[in-house]
């Protein structure tokens, strides 16, 4: 402040979260696997990626409450390529890789249901608005879901109207409906895999913070947290707003806004017409965005404007409701969603992202016993893949990285790339 369909941006436990997914202010803590002081692999985290690779860990040798925190799972592309506010960018097709990423994504989620015993994943069906001349072009998306097979269908306002009559549309909207669009919840999913994690060996640690990170070449890693220094063969690093606190021990950076978001439920007359099973997931794809979810787990429907907020700094952030983002929101729903009804809360949380708004998921260059995974605020519908292929990669069983990932991408290393973060 990050909404299993394909590439979607929707999207600790010792932390509060947001409905948003987002997080107050906390530094990555840590979790080991094997012997805590000289352990093949150490995680140090501040999102659930890295409980996800704690959890594949030790197999591998290696190394809101439920109504509050939701994330869902969208086919989507990647953000696109071309600074936003050039005057017509010529056309870029987003490779397929976030849509391929998703499908893995249901695989994983799958598999971590059946290894907990516990029902994760709430399909509920996604609805892409796209109004016309929208800020986000239709085009890309429908291009990579065709080169991967994804099936979906294009509405028309009267089709969106008769299917889900609780919206009302501008003509010559369109609708992008993919039937399993799904919910996931982040502070139960991320219990799931903590204890999953512990269950295979991982050692958690809570409230020790990071205070440095060192390369010592072929003696390993080493970490100072929480008063006590660890090394290992390699870590993984998934601090997300403070990334660049531990990277600093390497001479490395990566380029990070983090910005303070905004998400706000409202109280339907009658919560019953806004039910997962009467209404998908939905995303206005326009500038600004914003995004919202059925009734999940209490009689509200969860809503925000995606990447409307002000830069900020995580450790020193407000709670204070942005009564002026809270207007503008609540003037779109009493448009487009009448009878979503008034709001009775809002919540603040944020997002840290890159200037392509695309994931980070690579071994450091120079520093290849470092590896580095960032959700880039769109993250948390992939923590299990995330943490499968961040473990894969610190244990060296991943011969290769995905390559629209990579830390030495020019949105990571070129001064001049102008940041764009609608997708």
């Amino acid at each position: 402040m990050p909404t299993p369909t394909a590439g979607s941006r929707r999207w600790r436990t010792t932390a509060r979260t947001s409905g948003g997914g987002c997080c107050r202010a906390w530094r990555p803590r840590i979790g080991t696997t094997a012997d805590p002081r000289h352990g093949r692999a150490l995680r140090l985290r501040g999102d659930r990626a890295g409980c996800a690779g704690q959890r594949r860990g030790p197999r591998a040798g290696a190394p809101r409450a439920l109504r509050r925190r939701a994330r869902a799972l969208r086919a989507r592309p990647p953000p696109r390529r071309q600074p936003r506010h050039q005057p017509d960018p010529p056309a870029q097709l987003p490779h397929p890789d976030y849509v391929r990423l998703t499908q893995e994504a249901y695989h994983d989620w799958a598999r971590l249901e059946a290894a907990s015993g516990e029902s994760l994943v709430t399909v509920v069906g996604g609805l892409d608005l796209f109004p016309p001349d929208p800020a986000i072009p239709m085009d890309d998306y429908v291009t990579s879901l065709d080169e991967v097979g994804i099936p979906f269908e294009l509405l028309t306002v009267d089709a969106i109207a008769d299917r889900w009559p609780q919206f009302r549309l501008p003509p010559g909207t369109v609708g992008l409906f993919q039937d399993r669009g799904a919910i996931v919840p982040a502070g139960r999913g991320t219990r799931v895999m903590q204890q999953l994690a512990t269950r295979h060996g991982a050692v958690l640690r809570d409230r020790s913070p990071v205070s440095g990170l060192r390369d010592l070449g072929a003696a390993g890693v080493e970490v100072e947290a929480g008063g006590a220094t660890y090394r290992c063969r390699g870590v993984v690093l998934c601090a997300d707003a403070w990334t660049n606190d531990v990277l600093a021990g390497l001479g490395q950076t990566v380029p990070l806004t983090v910005t303070l978001e905004q998400a706000t439920y409202f109280a339907p007359e009658d919560p019953s017409r806004f039910e997962p099973r009467r209404l998908p997931l939905w995303i206005w794809m326009d500038e600004p965005s914003f995004y919202g979810f059925p009734c999940y787990g209490e009689p509200t429907i969860k809503a925000a404007q995606d990447c409307g907020g002000p830069e900020a700094d995580p450790d020193h952030r407000t709670d204070e409701v942005d009564r002026a983002r809270l207007a503008l929101l609540a003037d779109h729903l009493a448009t487009t969603l009448p009878g979503s009804g008034r709001p009775v809360r809002s919540l603040r949380c944020h997002y840290t992202l890159t200037p392509d708004r695309d994931f980070v998921l690579d071994r450091v260059p120079g520093h290849e016993s470092v590896v580095v995974g960032l959700g880039a605020a769109h993250g948390f519908k992939f923590a299990p893949t995330f943490g499968r292929l961040l473990a894969d990669l610190a244990t060296g069983d991943r011969a290769h990285e995905l390559p629209a990932f990579r830390l030495d991408r020019p949105a990571l290393t070129d001064p001049a790339y102008a940041p764009h973060w609608l997708v």
